[in-house]
């Protein structure tokens, strides 16, 4: 399992500080049901009282689910906020073989959330305070902007690809590199304020909207880079 301390300074402030308040009443008798539900099998389990879920045509629902797809009737509850444990589960291995993994992908470790946008919000909340800075190659997607910078009150630091053959755009870390050079210029002239940083570079591979995927040598020197500079990688 893995330590979910791990790693928590590395977030941003207003993320440790949800963090470390305590859960409420309600989701934490909701997440003890989920661990212990009652049953048939289990009648020292634990029922849910703090979540409205109608249970009351479960016989007429059952047979219709389990006649058209592999769905039980728990499944239609409300699961974790990271997503359906089976599902996380079956993510992790299919992830592991496909990456071809030395060591096996750990699935407490995979989230799972609704379209790229949430993931974005999720991401510029976890990983930064409002007014720091991501690493954003363009053309790209258009929206990582709204929903980081919009909603959330993270600032892109442009990097411009370049294009030698029409949409076969190039990303690599010589340009990763100019443009921390020029974020760590733009602070000591006073244009970026002392306490801000760059927290993060976000990509869309395949690029949106040319199409172009980067290879795999360019893909490893880029992830270098953000280990050297400790940043995190979205992609």
């Amino acid at each position: 399992m893995a330590d979910i301390h791990k790693g928590l300074d590395k977030l941003s402030e207003r993320c440790q500080t949800i963090f470390n308040k305590p859960p409420s009443i309600i989701s934490e008798g909701m997440h003890k049901a989920m661990e212990k539900p009652y049953g048939p099998d289990d009648e020292e389990g634990i029922i849910n009282m703090g979540v409205a879920e109608n249970q009351l045509v479960d016989d007429l629902v059952k047979p219709i689910l389990e006649k058209f797809n592999d769905i039980k009737v728990n499944e239609t509850r409300y699961f974790p906020e990271n997503g359906m444990l089976k599902f996380r589960e079956a993510l992790a291995d299919f992830l592991t073989e496909q990456a071809k993994c030395d060591q096996k992908i750990d699935f407490s470790e995979v989230s799972v959330a609704n379209g790229c946008c949430s993931v974005f919000c999720a991401l510029a909340y976890l990983l930064g305070n409002e007014g720091d800075y991501y690493l954003f190659p363009t053309p790209s997607y258009s929206m990582v902007q709204d929903y980081m910078g919009n909603y959330m009150g993270l600032k892109p630091r442009l990097v411009n690809m370049e294009s030698e053959n029409h949409w076969d755009i190039t990303l690599n870390r010589e340009m990763l590199e100019e443009a921390w050079k020029d974020f760590e210029e733009d602070k000591k002239n006073g244009n970026v304020p002392e306490d801000k940083s760059l927290r993060a570079i976000v990509m869309v591979n395949p690029n949106n909207p040319t199409g172009y995927t980067i290879d795999k040598d360019n893909m490893l020197e880029i992830m270098n880079f953000a280990k050297r500079k400790r940043i995190a990688r979205c992609d």
